[in-house]
């Protein structure tokens, strides 16, 4: 081995805790780059893997009700490739665990025959449905595993006209509910109280006496088809049998949903790694500077023995490229394990039945080249500068600059501040860079965790707006159609129920020039308390005649206060004027005032649900009563639904937690790199403050306050940056369903600041306790000789 080599690695020893702290500091954010960015692209290969063997429809048409004989229509259709016509209701289902209450379902008709041509199912357990089936069906995974169902139990569906017991043939996974939302309008549903079920053509019709027709057609194009075009085709195809909605699949509720999900986790894929980089390299350019200071008696005596320029700056690299290597290939390792977790824990939790684990090794190429790129062009600066030291200027020490008044003392009147407190700050700004890099690297630690907690408590806060102040009721019933409004006195009667209040639900689709947008339309009471849109433009919603309609629908739209839309539902087309616009953080939903509701139903004095305010020790009895009212079929408490959304958060709590735990190991490791290298320049200078008559008590204040200082300054600016981040990072989840106002909760930044006060009088511990444990007499020794 060289010479030259064999002082690289005496240096890389001696400072062998700075290094290392480096190495894990970079091992971080490639893991983090690495495993989260595969991790993304292996799941959306999973999804579309899924898609493609499960043959997931191209396109939706929902009509009020056609004959059968409409799906050989569309099949004749130029650009279409496979199409089913297909019966689907909502249904109640009893509670597989308390039989008394009513939980809700869809039933969805497949092919007498064979299976489906378009929206295949993947079978867990159990054995397809036979073609004889008279009362078998398919239930989805995700419920049968919250209900502990399995092939040969039975069930009971709640219908208009009486109940039905099926059998079980086997438990499924729909491409249409992989992300299971019952609709754009209800995204979020808790995997054992919505069920879906699947049987035969026949077996639906029978159920739901519709002999010989449809109310659902699922499409796929041809390979190379004009999408909308055929649409369009299709639409005319369609139109006479009132065409309520046409879906495309990228608006398809759970692919729409998942497709979102996974693209903001890919941002906040891309976005943390980078911040790991940035300090990194920052970190590695302080760390080398002070390296090349120390040496520059080695530095000479390499030029005066005859290495040249270039064989110095080689070196000098070499203890960036040294933390380069090791941190990427440490990285690496961690990612690959990372992205494999990422994508099973994920792909479980949403019940995505074909999962796919590659390597992506041009991800971790990336990774690999941004992680020795980044410390190889911090490390150029400082080993240029060595290298250019004339040999004999750099065998003799730097010339002192005492005397000089630092920009502190020319602004502010220092001479009155206590002299520990005078020293604190004189070092602050006798060495901007080391500060600097101290103050950033708390600064994006508390970004971190700011942007990561500061998601949870928007989070939290929509969900109190939405279920608090918007939806304010504890039970809501679902009636199997429109029945008379005399129907709530039967509600009102009940004990433990304090309030009751008409509601009336249809599906509708709204049309403008150019335009169209499916959604539910929502009737209620202007005096109502138990529901209560609130007001973002038009006054108060419901005062006057008219459709109040979410801000996203509005956009998609691109209709305002005052413009009159089309509006179909399942009974007919009446023109309605927009009266004003309503925040509606969780659903995009079009509201009115019941008598407009029975206007555009054709129907007057009907409802097709209530909305119950009942006694909280009441609520599960209520339910149970209300569950066996004949036309009922679901029953739901609002906490329910929130409950629903908090499950489904659980992995991303988990995220979180990891983000936060990042943060503060990227805090730790910055700022006890600064320290351990703040003791290192000062050793000869704390030492004489020692000899001095200075305690320990005082150096560790000496070195606690410019830490202090320094946090204090980085705390400051990270929880502005985080806050940034936090819009930007809920901006990738918003959609024309979801809308998000960033909220963040006083004791969230109390949490933060304390904290992380407390990570950096941690992390400083290590080089106080050198400090104290000198040998004073050798290290002034040393540093004079």
């Amino acid at each position: 081995m060289r010479k030259i080599d064999r002082m690289l690695l005496r240096g890389l020893w001696a400072a062998k805790l700075q290094y290392g702290a480096l190495v894990l500091l970079l091992t971080l954010g490639i893991a983090i780059f690495g495993g989260s960015y595969a991790g993304y692209l292996n799941l959306g290969e999973s999804e579309e893997r899924t898609y493609d063997e499960l043959l997931l429809a191209d396109a939706f048409f929902r009509v009020a009700q056609s004959p059968a004989t409409v799906v050989q229509e569309v099949a004749d259709t130029a650009g279409v490739e496979a199409v089913e016509g297909r019966i689907v209701h909502d249904v109640g289902l009893a509670d597989p665990k308390n039989p008394g209450e009513l939980l809700s379902a869809r039933m969805i008709s497949t092919p007498d025959d064979g299976r489906p041509m378009v929206n295949d199912v993947w079978l867990e357990e159990g054995a397809y449905l036979p073609s004889d089936a008279s009362d078998s069906v398919l239930i989805d995974d995700a419920f049968a595993a919250k209900n502990d169902l399995f092939s040969g139990d039975e069930i009971e569906l709640a219908l208009a006209d009486g109940r039905a017991k099926m059998t079980i043939a086997g438990r499924i996974v729909s491409p249409e509910y992989i992300f299971k939302a019952k609709s754009l309008q209800e995204p979020f549903v808790a995997p054992g109280a919505f069920a879906v079920v699947f049987a035969r053509q026949a077996v639906a019709e029978r159920l739901f006496d519709e002999v010989g027709t449809i109310n659902e057609v699922v499409v796929r194009f041809a390979e190379g088809a004009d999408h909308e075009a055929t649409t369009v085709r299709i639409q005319q195809v369609l139109a006479p049998y009132n065409l309520l909605e046409s879906t495309p699949r990228e608006r398809q509720p759970s692919y729409m949903f998942l497709k979102l999900d996974l693209e903001g986790f890919g941002e906040i894929a891309a976005v943390v790694p980078a911040m790991f980089l940035i300090i990194t390299a920052l970190a590695i350019l302080v760390l080398m500077t002070r390296t090349v200071s120390s040496q520059r008696g080695q530095i000479g005596l390499l030029s005066a023995v005859g290495y040249g320029r270039g064989q110095v700056v080689r070196h000098y690299l070499g203890y960036a490229l040294a933390v380069g290597v090791a941190g990427c290939v440490l990285g690496t390792v961690v990612a690959y394990g990372l992205a494999a977790l990422i994508t099973s824990a994920y792909a479980d939790v949403v019940n995505i039945p074909v999962v796919v684990i590659d390597a992506h090794w041009p991800v971790f190429g990336i990774g690999i080249g941004l992680g020795i790129g980044t410390c190889v062009v911090a490390g150029l600066l400082p080993a240029w500068r060595g290298a250019s030291l004339e040999p004999a200027a750099a065998m003799r020490p730097p010339v002192p600059t005492g005397g000089r008044l630092t920009v502190l003392d020319r602004l502010l009147p220092t001479r009155r501040v206590p002299f520990v407190w005078r020293l604190a700050l004189r070092s602050l700004f006798r060495q901007p860079r080391r500060s600097l890099v101290n103050a950033a690297g708390v600064a994006v630690s508390v970004s971190l965790i700011v942007a990561s907690l500061g998601m949870l408590d928007t989070i939290d806060n929509t969900m109190d707006l939405q279920f608090g102040q918007i939806e304010a009721y504890d039970v809501k019933a679902t009636m199997a159609g429109p029945v008379p409004a005399e129907a709530v006195d039967e509600f009102a009667g009940l004990a433990g129920v304090r309030r009751v209040e008409p509601l009336v639900e249809s599906p509708v689709r709204l049309a403008t020039v150019g335009r169209s947008y499916s959604t539910l339309l929502v009737g209620l009471s202007p005096q109502g308390e138990l529901y209560r849109p609130l007001e973002k433009e038009g006054g108060r919603p419901l005062a006057i005649s008219g459709l109040y309609l979410s801000t996203g629908i509005s956009n998609e739209l691109g209709a305002g206060i005052g413009d009159v839309l089309d509006v179909q539902t399942p009974f007919g087309v009446q023109e309605m004027a927009i009266a004003g616009t309503v925040r509606s953080p969780l659903s995009t939903v079009a509201y009115v005032a019941l008598d407009d509701a029975w206007q555009l139903l054709g129907t007057p004095d009907v409802i097709t649900g209530a909305l119950l305010a009942v006694d909280p020790e009441r609520i599960s009895a209520v339910k149970e009563s209300v569950s066996a009212m004949p036309g009922v079929i679901n029953v739901e408490a609002l906490s329910e639904k929130r409950d629903a959304i908090a499950d489904f958060m659980a992995l991303f709590y988990q995220f979180v937690a990891v983000f936060v735990l990042f943060g503060v190991a990227l805090a730790f490791l910055v700022v006890f790199n600064t320290v351990s290298m703040n003791v290192m320049e000062r050793a000869r200078e704390l030492a004489t403050m020692r000899t001095l008559g200075f305690g320990s008590r005082s150096i560790t204040a000496l070195i606690t306050l410019e830490n202090a200082i320094g946090a204090i300054v980085g705390i400051g600016a990270g929880i502005g940056l985080g806050y940034l981040m936090a819009v930007e990072l809920m901006r990738a989840f918003e959609s024309d369903s979801f809308s998000f106002n960033v909220a963040l909760y006083t004791r969230t930044y109390v949490a933060v600041a304390v904290g992380m006060g407390s990570v950096v009088l941690l992390s400083q511990a290590p080089g106080v306790r050198h400090v104290n444990r000198m040998d004073l007499a050798r290290v002034t020794k040393e540093q004079s000789g």
